[in-house]
């Protein structure tokens, strides 16, 4: 028998897991992400000491990991109400909190604006002028930072980066625009940020973004301004993910390789931090150096382990998709190795995909590996980051769908005779399963139907159990919070994707959930989480429409 390597992440039996555990899984290594943090700030710090990292909460959302940071003295990048409440549950104070994205829902901005986070970043003269009439409204003061506008260059540019025009404001129009932001009564522009890409192969594109931003500080200094902070965003690669070029899709559809070895951490910080040190220079107010990484920190320090199904050919397929690992082969490839790996095994290309009919569920192509077998173990790198998070875009997508739905519905179906039905069936379920009652900590899935059909929460806090509630729409979820503080009811009512809840481990003594589930693409997702926060030997009664619906 030929000798065998078998493949090692931070000192652990990925093996054993695998016998112990159903594929496909992550492992995320404590260790590794604390190396990845503390070096990521010393190689800056080195060249500039006045840095903050503002770690963008998309990027890996689990609790842990940002519990984790809190501890290491990261700020974060947050995307919205959801994001906020995760914020402020790993234990971060507002204070190292901003709002990052084009567009925020009026419910998400008003909630991050109550909470008086550090700052918003503006993406256009309209938004500002909104953040002002929603702070005036709220008789508060917010701090604000505008985004400046950066191009792409080079021939053959990442295919994400010809897209980056839609973010921030012209530079031509910045100083303008700072001075229009003076005069206004509720929002202090207090900094510079630009989005220039994800996993960045040199420090080349972020020297020019110091050299252009400081250069727009300057001019602000000169009509009367002060900029206190530059935030270069993004970019700061992962050592191993492989980002995608138009020439590298071409070369990889014939089985060749252009390889892309980034630039590592330190050298982004010396080339950056050593310009910026010398472009402040010139300034009467040396601002704080805000970076924004996310891959940099969590894309090395998790794993997917995930088995091999099927073989057709030249393609495998393996029961990890793109619903864990969602980030498409246009942008960047995972590594994928085998868990085990014989000295003398001769490679050959193979195509990795999913197990969904989706056609673009896949992994890898041409992808280097040993002979394969049904049953065999293979592990994805990179996996940190972008996976278990539920992607940003699809989540606010459904968010907005039910908001519109919420607008549209009018006084609901309470009335109807059948509500009254299934609301009786629903109590025979409450009481079948989770009797007794008094002094559980109840988690309802839904608040629609506690809006417009079938309210089960009232019946539950009767019973003395200590409800709590998600929804996904903000609508909802403010309906839902007026019609309970008029019935003098006390729960725990959040706006949240149920693939990704911002209550901690073990929290629950039951989960409900009825005609919920089947509305996503990914349940499965939703599951998981149902059995994270239940307590061991909770009870969680899950319902889809079926012939045995209550």
């Amino acid at each position: 028998m030929p000798e065998q390597a078998e493949f090692s992440f931070a000192g652990l039996d990925v093996e054993r897991f695998a016998g112990r555990v159903d594929t496909p899984f992550f492992l995320f290594s404590t260790r590794i992400l604390k190396e990845n943090y503390g070096r990521l700030r010393h190689a800056y710090t080195e060249q500039y000491t006045d840095i903050r990292i503002d770690y963008p909460v998309k990027t890996n959302r689990e609790l842990a990991v940002l519990q984790i940071l809190c501890s290491l003295g990261a700020s974060l990048d947050i995307a919205g109400e959801h994001e906020l409440q995760l914020a402020l549950e790993a234990g971060f104070p507002v204070q190292r909190l901003t709002l990052d994205r084009p567009h925020t829902a009026q419910q998400g901005l008003e909630a991050c604006i109550r909470a008086g986070i550090h700052a918003f970043i503006v993406d256009s003269p309209q938004e500002l002028e909104r953040l002002e009439d929603i702070a005036a409204k709220l008789e508060t003061e917010v701090q604000a930072c505008l985004r400046v506008q950066v191009g792409s260059r080079g021939i053959f540019p990442n295919p994400v980066q010809r897209y980056l025009a839609k973010f921030g404001i012209p530079r031509s129009r910045i100083v303008p625009l700072w001075q229009q932001g003076q005069r206004l009564e509720h929002v202090r522009l207090i900094g510079l940020t630009t989005h220039v890409g994800s996993q960045l192969l040199t420090p080349k594109t972020q020297v020019r973004a110091v050299e252009e931003l400081v250069e727009l500080a300057a001019a602000i200094e000169r009509t009367g301004g002060t900029v206190a902070e530059i935030n270069l965003g993004g970019g700061i690669p992962s050592p191993t993910f492989r980002r995608q070029t138009l020439v590298g899709l071409l070369l990889a559809q014939v089985g060749l390789r252009r390889r892309q070895t980034p630039a590592n951490v330190a050298e982004f910080g010396r080339q950056v931090g050593t310009a910026f040190a010398a472009a402040v220079g010139s300034l009467t107010h040396p601002p704080t150096l805000v970076l924004q990484p996310g891959r940099a920190i969590a894309s090395t320090m998790g794993v997917c382990v995930t088995r091999v199904r099927a073989i057709k050919g030249q393609w495998v397929i393996v029961d990890a998709s793109q619903t864990s690992l969602p980030e498409s082969l246009f942008f960047g490839e995972r590594a994928i190795l085998p868990l085990r790996q014989s000295a003398v095994a001769r490679l050959r290309r193979w195509h990795v995909s999913g197990p969904t009919l989706n056609t673009g569920d896949v992994l890898a192509v041409n992808c280097s590996l040993p002979p394969l077998e049904v049953g065999d173990l293979l592990v994805i790198r990179d996996a940190g980051a972008y996976s278990l998070s539920v992607d940003r875009c699809e989540s606010d997508a459904m968010q907005e769908h039910w908001d519109r739905a919420a607008l549209r519905m009018k006084g609901g179906f309470r009335g109807a005779p059948s509500t009254a039905y299934y609301r009786r069936r629903e109590i025979a379920l409450f009481r079948r399963y989770f009797s007794p009652m008094a002094g559980k900590r109840l988690l309802k899935l839904d608040l629609w139907n506690e809006v417009h059909n079938t309210n089960i929460l009232p019946f539950a806090h009767a019973q003395g159990m200590r409800v709590a509630g998600v929804d996904i729409s903000s609508v909802v979820l403010e309906q839902a919070r007026a019609r309970f503080e008029a019935a003098g009811i006390d729960a725990d009512l959040r706006q949240s994707d149920i693939r990704a809840l911002s209550f901690p481990d073990n929290r629950f003594d039951c989960v409900y959930s009825m005609g919920t589930v089947e509305h996503l693409p990914n349940p499965g997702a939703a599951i998981s989480e149902v059995f994270r926060v239940l307590k061991p030997g909770g009870v969680a009664v899950i319902g889809v429409p079926n012939a045995h619906d209550p």
